[in-house]
């Protein structure tokens, strides 16, 4: 027992050795019960103004027993992702009823606990909540901003993956990095047959053609890829942050693949080094459903371009690929079957 647990009053008897039966807790009722004591105790210090001492060790406990429901609930699913309907039904009814006895705000907060370092969650264990999360917030890294290196060579057509060359005028063997996220869902598999038709023709010998691909159907898409381009390898990014339950296969999915496939032609020794996972920095969802972080789409486009190389993005989304090759110097050619998202990607560029 600590000097500060020896000194609890009476009235504030449950919280004694709370922290180590926290630590070792397995149970969502047993630390819920630890975190409404440390709760009731809280307001009883307040109430009685027995000090500051005794409110900050409650608080401590209200904070270690919230990160630790965190630790052991399952993460929410992320929203919005792009399977199928047959993938979303929910058997996972433990899941829902934990999250029904937690509730819902303990049980968003206590993921956003579980989250912070420990070194900084130890720092300021003794803050409300709120403070606790701005000075996790203060104390995260700040991703490095991209330069901004304009270039006027930007140019973005309302069609179909299929017609873009034609649309752009584009030359074959021009591109030197095809760069794109492609729909998922059974019902888009042939979008993947699309995308290497045209980049067998738009890319220079030796170019890559790099294509975020949701996991599920991940044999078609590589099949149809294989048709027309060579396997180079798949690149990784890290979610960092909650998994989302990919339910029909029991999984917490927690990355996400980018097939990397080349067209034959060239020195294959000549390749730039790259590293194959990133950790994916934040979530950008403003300007689309779909939309992608820039961090991941500027890490590969400046490793495997030079400074006025040319990229091209036929599923151009809100525009990300566009929006980082301006920044970066590179020349952009890119096109959306939907003119929402041409117009979206239009002003991210002028």
């Amino acid at each position: 027992m600590t000097e500060i647990e020896r000194q609890v009053p009476a009235e504030l008897s449950g919280l004694y050795g709370a922290r180590n039966a926290l630590a070792e807790c397995r149970d969502l009722a047993d630390v819920k019960q630890i975190l409404d004591t440390a709760v009731a105790a809280k307001r009883y210090a307040e109430a009685k103004k027995l000090g500051a001492e005794m409110t900050g060790y409650a608080q401590e406990i209200i904070n270690r027993a919230t990160r630790r429901i965190g630790e052991l609930m399952p993460p929410p699913e992320r929203g919005g992702d792009r399977r199928s309907d047959e993938f979303k039904r929910s058997d996972n009814d433990h899941l829902k009823t934990a999250r029904q006895r937690i509730g819902p705000v303990v049980s968003k907060r206590s993921q956003q606990l579980a989250k912070i370092p420990e070194k900084v969650f130890e720092a300021n264990v003794r803050k409300p909540v709120t403070r606790l999360m701005r000075a996790a917030r203060e104390a995260a890294p700040k991703p490095e901003a991209v330069p901004e290196v304009i270039t006027p060579e930007m140019t973005i057509r309302h069609c179909r993956c299929k017609d873009l060359a034609e649309a752009a005028s584009l030359e074959p063997d021009s591109v030197d990095l095809v760069f794109t996220d492609p729909p998922y869902g059974r019902e888009h598999l042939g979008c993947w047959d699309e995308l290497g038709a045209f980049a067998i023709k738009a890319l220079k010998p030796g170019g890559l053609a790099v294509a975020y691909s949701g996991q599920m159907f991940l044999p078609e898409a590589m099949a149809a890829l294989a048709v027309h381009l060579d396997y180079w390898w798949m690149y990784c990014i890290v979610h960092d942050g909650a998994f989302f339950q990919l339910r029909n296969r029991r999984t917490q999915v927690g990355w996400k693949p980018l097939l990397v496939y080349r067209k034959p032609g060239a020195d294959a020794a000549l390749m730039p080094w790259v590293k194959d996972i990133v950790t994916e920095g934040s979530r950008e969802k403003s300007d689309h459903q779909w939309q992608q972080a820039e961090a991941e789409a500027a890490y590969w486009i400046g490793e495997l371009t030079a400074p006025g190389g040319h990229v091209a993005d036929p599923f151009l989304g809100s525009g990300t690929t566009a929006a980082v090759c301006k920044k970066l110097g590179r020349r952009f050619t890119g096109c959306d079957s939907s003119a929402e998202h041409v117009v979206t990607a239009e002003e991210r560029v002028a």
